[in-house]
């Protein structure tokens, strides 16, 4: 509130992260039909120009690395290809079906399967170890 004569200067001030956490979901297929590779392609291409967080490898070890085998990629190529070129994920798509060594339509269902049936297997072990948990803070207050 200002009166007379007074001035109120409010200074705001707004910080951005310098990074981002990869916010598509592994459950996410682009027009190619695979599921997670539009999250692989953000995290390859936050990582090739800096700015994925602390935490987010890349191309990890759990469906990336399935990803990629599955498809018949090299991971190193993967990442060299974002890096060099930073394609658009369209492009990134013509890319994969131009260098995948086993891309077929039924490839690509059987990849959509096995990625689906891991979602779900995470998924259901996070529902488990949150019910666990409940569980065992239950049977440590009978305990006290």
């Amino acid at each position: 509130m200002s009166g007379a004569g007074v001035r109120i200067s409010i200074n705001h001030q707004f910080i951005m992260s310098n990074t981002y956490v990869p916010l598509i979901s592994s459950g996410v297929a682009g027009p190619l039909g695979v599921l997670h590779l539009p999250r692989m392609w953000q995290k390859v291409s936050l990582e090739a120009s800096g700015k994925l967080a602390p935490g987010y490898p890349g191309i990890g070890r759990g469906f990336d690395a399935m990803t990629c085998a599955a498809l018949g990629l090299e991971e190193q190529a993967v990442k060299d290809y974002i890096k060099q070129h930073k394609p658009t994920y369209p492009q990134f798509e013509a890319w994969i079906k131009k260098n995948a060594k086993s891309l077929t339509r039924r490839r690509s269902r059987n990849i959509m399967r096995q990625s689906a049936g891991m979602i779900m297997m995470t998924r259901r072990a996070k529902k488990s170890w949150a019910i666990a948990g409940c569980r065992m803070t239950r049977q440590r207050r009978r305990m006290r």
